[in-house]
């Protein structure tokens, strides 16, 4: 999801570094295909489940909520290489 974002803000000139508010700032960009904003609420909660996974109790996060974050993820691509198209 943050590689399909980086790609539209790349088009438009744009690269964000890692720095606070950068993930907010990067799918805030009102150039992002709608589907960016109708997920953003499950994007937040997949950016926080990593973070938890990564650093503070791997196993946590469900398969459930790990299958709708990567269908999301293709969604968010594919919407992505239609607007590159």
């Amino acid at each position: 999801m943050v590689n399909a974002a980086d790609a539209v803000l790349s088009t438009h000139g744009f690269r964000l570094r890692g720095k606070t508010g950068s993930h907010e700032a990067r799918f805030a960009f009102p150039a992002l295909p709608p589907a960016f904003r109708e997920q953003a609420n499950l994007i937040a909660a997949a950016r926080k489940s990593r973070n938890v996974a990564m650093y503070d109790d791997p196993g946590r996060v469900s398969d459930s909520f790990a299958n709708a974050v990567i269908q999301t993820a293709q969604q968010l691509t594919d919407s992505v290489r239609r607007t590159l198209r």
